[in-house]
């Protein structure tokens, strides 16, 4: 039953990483169709990309916690900063007013996005800052 989970928590950690490359590259996606005026910019598909690789990420974040049986502090600073970069996303991509808002939300969640990837390498909360 052991090796098991092991396997399982191997598995949804590929996932995991997967998936964060992919909201990644799919965010700057958004970003360059913003950028370029683009008709798809806030279309069906890349809304539903951004939100089912959200969710996903966010599932097989808080699967691993399970079968790992814990969330360490790290983790915790991921989960909030998901949020924190999820939030400036929805600001930047549907509820900005002029171009220099949704450039100054874009260039936040890009930054987010970075943080968040630098405490998962380090496995500490402060990330790149440490």
């Amino acid at each position: 039953a052991r090796e098991c989970l092991v396997d399982s928590y191997v598995l949804i950690k590929m996932v995991h990483a997967v998936l964060v490359l992919a909201v990644g590259l799919l965010f700057l996606w958004r970003v360059y169709l913003s950028l370029a005026k683009a008709p798809a910019q806030n279309g069906k598909v890349p809304t539903l990309l951004a939100h089912t690789f959200s969710l996903g990420l966010l599932a097989s974040g808080l699967t691993m916690v399970a079968i790992y049986g814990q969330m360490p502090a790290w983790v915790m600073t991921k989960l909030v900063f998901l949020f924190v970069f999820i939030a400036l996303g929805v600001i930047a991509f549907k509820r900005a007013k002029t171009r220099a808002v949704q450039l100054s939300m874009m260039a936040l969640a890009l930054l987010t996005y970075a943080f968040l990837v630098s405490v998962a390498v380090t496995k500490q909360p402060a990330g790149f800052f440490g």
